[in-house]
């Protein structure tokens, strides 16, 4: 993945699996990274990881993408 310094992601699932991994790339290529997962998960460890990897910056959210008025309320509190 080409250098994204200046850019930031959101990726949804990123606490595991496919969403983690991608999550990972971005980190490695110097991109902010936003980290979304449903509620309940601690991030500390996540946002440790990210931050060796070379995020630029992490921010975790956490929602239920099933649920129309969770996802209006954490996207509106990334502007």
């Amino acid at each position: 993945m080409a250098k994204l310094s200046g850019k930031t992601a959101l990726i949804t699932g990123a606490f595991q699996g496919v969403g983690l991994g991608v999550a990972e790339a971005f980190a490695r290529a110097g991109a902010g990274v936003i980290l979304h997962d449903r509620p309940g998960r601690d991030p500390a460890d996540l946002c440790a990881r990210m931050t060796d990897l070379g995020a630029a910056e992490v921010t975790v959210v956490a929602a239920d993408l099933a649920l129309p008025a969770e996802i209006d309320a954490m996207l509106a509190g990334l502007r």
